[in-house]
């Protein structure tokens, strides 16, 4: 009988595939949820679907027995296609030869880890970026059926209105968040806002609250108070700070979000509309009795920002916007 194949602590290798590596895949896409993810984005498929724009109130004063006439409101359409994304890494023979099973285990939580950092890296390249995957940008998709961002209560905005700013201060100043603020506000926004920055603007929010005799804040108090001990505060300027080293230093990330609703979440993390294709894959390879040889991982994915106006990325330290690289 032809000898069978197995890990160095005697495991088969049909196995692993049968007992470990694929339920442990079906866990991780059942219950797993990146963390930005989570936060910003509602899950979507790549079908072409039509929205109500957020705009002016259109409801009508009325007489008696008098309908409402009717008002073609302001619609758009919203659709992202999902994009491959592979490993570039798998089970190959010769890496197998010397593995023991807790190694093979600890390569899928690597490539599980992996996995989270791109769709993270994904829905930041929608927000942070400008372009007609991100907030509003002075350009528009032709399926948005809008030319300049629709008005929302006494406020209009002009066609070339832009979320992507940029300030020549080299730090975030607590006087100039309220103008971050306002752009999301005046979209009809702004129940909760967030902020994401890197560690490097996290020594910003620091500083900007510290007492100076040069600065603002000369008098102790007790954000200040609160500095001196813990050394950071979590909100301040009305912004909620989250620090992510995934934010590109020199960047700062305002999002108005909601929890409780999920329609009101900025974003759209996209999955195929074949259900079949839907989470992290693991592909089995050509040998029929034993599918972990040249097995490999694949997700399809897509982000895109729905609510345009929800949102502000500001570039820190220059006067002039460009985009950021996300890795």
């Amino acid at each position: 009988m032809a000898k069978g194949l197995f890990t160095l602590d005697n495991v088969d290798w049909r196995e692993v595939w049968d007992n470990y590596l694929l339920p442990g895949i079906d866990r991780y896409n059942e219950v797993d949820k990146t963390d930005f993810a989570a936060l910003l984005c509602q899950e979507d498929d790549e079908t072409r679907k039509k929205y109500l724009l957020r705009t002016a109130n259109t409801f009508q004063s009325l007489a008696h027995g008098e309908r409402p006439e009717f008002r073609k409101g302001v619609k758009g359409a919203f659709q992202k296609l999902t994009e491959k994304f592979g490993t570039g890494i798998g089970y190959d023979f010769d890496t197998l030869k010397d593995m023991k099973l807790q190694d093979i285990l600890d390569y899928q939580a690597g490539i599980i880890i992996q996995d989270r950092e791109n769709i993270r890296s994904e829905i930041l390249k929608a927000m942070l970026q400008s372009s007609t995957n991100g907030f509003f940008n002075a350009a528009y998709e032709s399926d948005e059926g809008i030319t300049a961002p629709p008005p929302y209560g006494q406020n209009t905005f002009v066609a070339g209105h832009t979320h992507y700013l940029a300030t020549a201060s080299t730090q975030i100043l607590l006087v100039e968040i309220p103008d971050w603020r306002k752009h999301i506000i005046e979209h009809g926004f702004g129940k909760t806002i967030v902020g994401f920055i890197n560690s490097a603007q996290e020594a910003d929010i620091a500083k900007m609250l510290t007492p100076s005799t040069a600065g603002t804040l000369k008098v102790s108090n007790p954000l200040t108070d609160k500095i001196a001990v813990d050394g950071y505060i979590a909100r301040a300027g009305g912004v909620e700070w989250i620090t992510n080293e995934a934010i590109p230093a020199g960047y700062t990330l305002l999002v108005s979000t909601d929890l409780e609703a999920n329609m009101n979440k900025p974003a759209k993390l996209i999955h195929p509309t074949n259900s079949s294709y839907r989470g992290l894959m693991l592909l089995q390879g050509g040998n029929g009795k034993y599918p972990i040889i040249d097995s490999y991982y694949l997700r399809w994915l897509g982000a895109k920002v729905l609510h345009r106006g929800a949102g502000v990325v500001v570039r820190i330290g220059n006067g002039t916007w460009a985009n950021p690289t996300i890795v």
